[in-house]
């Protein structure tokens, strides 16, 4: 079983894998996460602080 945790850091590894920025659409196929997973995580992370959404791609934000 896969926890949030290791969910979140399954696209956190591949958005930097991607120098930072990837569309959303790439993490689901990246990640082997439905669809709906991915978009629960990004928005979370979002909201977090570790990402932003720009478009269609999720990009990683600076740390700080």
């Amino acid at each position: 079983m896969r926890g949030p945790l290791i969910r979140g850091l399954a696209v956190l590894r591949e958005l930097a894998a991607a120098d930072g920025r990837q569309p959303v659409s790439d993490l689901v196929r990246a990640t082997r996460l439905a669809r709906s997973t991915v978009d629960r995580v990004v928005s979370t992370l979002a909201r977090a602080g570790y990402l932003r959404v720009e478009g269609r791609d999720a990009v990683l934000t600076p740390p700080g």
